[in-house]
């Protein structure tokens, strides 16, 4: 280091965490007291001692507090050795600091482009499908019609899909039957290491007309 003076704050008096981000009980204030001042700053922790709800280890950095969180311009290099269990910034602008990585948010949502399809016999109905991802971590879904009216036709393509965080992907759904009538389903999507993170669409009501 060089010209710079470096305190532990209490857990306890820190500021709120970061949107999406969860600390592992690390802070310090660091104040300059040159006209050059800078501090090369190793942080050490224990896996063990790492939050549950950490998305993973490599997400880990250290953070500075000016009025709000952030997690760049302050440094000059930063990262995670999580080789060793060291986090580490060269810092060249001074305050409160923290050591904050990615909470883990698992969620789905689910819609569809209509939610109603007039076609005629043997003609499937085909909606589009979007299934979005917004967590943290890159997620599989398994999918469920609910065929209520038990359409000959109720299918989607695929049937599981995979989605990185924050981001959406389509699949087809297909409906049809021989005979006229109306025709509802609903479709579900679930996170596959958890059921109870789920979804459903509107009922998606299907008019088969006879011509």
């Amino acid at each position: 280091f060089n010209g710079t003076i470096l305190k532990a704050v209490s857990s306890l008096n820190a500021p709120l965490d970061p949107v999406r981000s969860i600390n592992i009980g690390k802070y310090f204030n660091i104040t300059n007291n040159s006209i050059n001042g800078w501090l090369y700053l190793n942080v050490s922790y224990t896996e063990s001692t790492l939050p549950a709800n950490l998305l993973n280890e490599s997400t880990l950095r250290i953070w500075r507090y000016n009025g709000s969180w952030y997690n760049s311009s302050f440094f000059s290099s930063s990262g995670v050795d999580v080789e060793n269990n060291v986090v580490y910034a060269n810092i060249t602008s001074f305050s409160t600091f923290g050591v904050f990585g990615t909470v883990l948010i698992l969620s789905v949502n689910i819609t569809s482009n209509t939610t109603n399809i007039n076609t005629s016999r043997n003609v499937n109905a085909t909606y589009l499908i979007t299934i979005g991802n917004n967590g943290t971590a890159a997620s599989t879904y398994n999918l469920t019609v609910q065929n209520l009216n038990n359409a000959n036709v109720a299918a989607l393509n695929p049937s599981n899909i995979t989605i990185p965080s924050d981001s959406s992907s389509n699949v087809i759904l297909y409906v049809g039957n021989p005979i006229g009538g109306e025709f509802n389903v609903t479709v579900t999507a679930l996170l596959s290491t958890n059921a109870s993170i789920n979804a459903t669409t509107q009922t998606l009501a299907t008019s088969v007309i006879d011509y």
